[in-house]
C-alpha cells in the first residue's frame, strides 16, 4: 500500500510500527509528514532518545542538519556546524529560551547547553546591529517616545499657563510623533521581510501608512 494514503493513526501504533511508517514515509519523499509524525510522539514522551534520534535521522538524510540539531539540542549529540545554523533560525525568529524548548521539545529539567544560549545571543545582536532597517526602527521608536511625551507635556503646560498656541503645539508635536512613528514602523517592518517575516512585516507596514497618513493630516492642518 502507498505510504502517502495510509491513515495518520500514530497515537494509536506502537513505537516500532511508528518508526517503520515514520521511514517509510521519508523514503518516499515525505519528510515534513514523517517529521510531523515522530515529533506528536516525541511531545508526549521527549526523554525518548530513540524516537529523537530517529527525528532528527530523518532530517539529517533529507538534508535539513540544522532541523536534526533542533531536535538533538541538549541530548549529547553536537553538531557544530548544524546547530550554528539552528541557532541563526532561531535568531531570526526571536525565540527567547522558553520558545526554544517548545520548539526542540526540550523537557524543562533538561538544561539547554550554555554556549548555544549564548551564541544565540550574540547571533541576534549581531543581526540587530548589522541590520540598518532594525536599527532606524529601534531608534525612530525611541523618537517616537520622545515626541509623544514632550507633546503631551508641553501642551499641558500651554494650557495650564493660558498659552494661546496649545492647539498649534498640539497639532505640530502629533504630527512630528506621527512622523516618528512612521519611520519607526516602516523600518521594522522591512526588517521583518528581510527576515522572512511577512505577516508581521505588513502589520507594521499598515501601522506605517496609518502614521503617516496622520502626520500628513497634522501638517496641512497646521498650515491652515
Amino acid at each position: 500500500m502507498n505510504a502517502t494514503i495510509l491513515p495518520d493513526n500514530s497515537h494509536v501504533q506502537s513505537e516500532d510500527q511508528l518508526l517503520e511508517r515514520a521511514a517509510a514515509l521519508a523514503r518516499s519523499g515525505h519528510i515534513g509528514r514523517a517529521a510531523h509524525m515522530l515529533r506528536e510522539r516525541l511531545i508526549l514522551d521527549p526523554y525518548d532518545l530513540s524516537l529523537r534520534s530517529t527525528l532528527a535521522g530523518i532530517y539529517r538524510d533529507g538534508g535539513h542538519a540544522d532541523q536534526a540539531a533542533r531536535y538533538m539540542l541538549g541530548f549529547g549529540e553536537y553538531d557544530p556546524q548544524a546547530t550554528e545554523a539552528y541557532l541563526r533560525w532561531l535568531a531570526a525568529t526571536g525565540a527567547n529560551e522558553e520558545q526554544l524548548r517548545h520548539l526542540s521539545v526540550i523537557p524543562d529539567e533538561i538544561p539547554i547547553p550554555a554556549e548555544a544560549l549564548i551564541r544565540q545571543k550574540q547571533i541576534r545582536t549581531a543581526e540587530i546591529v548589522s541590520d540598518p532597517w532594525e536599527v532606524m526602527g529601534w531608534v525612530c521608536g525611541g523618537l517616537f517616545a520622545v515626541c509623544a511625551v514632550v507633546t503631551v507635556f508641553v501642551v499641558y503646560l500651554v494650557v495650564i499657563f493660558g498659552g494661546a498656541f496649545a492647539r498649534t503645539v498640539a497639532i505640530a508635536g502629533g504630527g512630528a510623533t506621527a512622523v516618528a512613528a512612521t519611520l519607526a514602523s516602516a523600518g521594522v517592518g522591512v526588517s521583518c521581510w528581510r527576515n522572512g517575516s511577512r505577516r508581521a512585516a505588513l502589520v507594521f507596514g499598515a501601522i506605517s501608512l496609518v502614521a503617516l497618513a496622520i502626520s500628513i493630516t497634522a501638517f496641512a492642518a497646521l498650515s491652515t
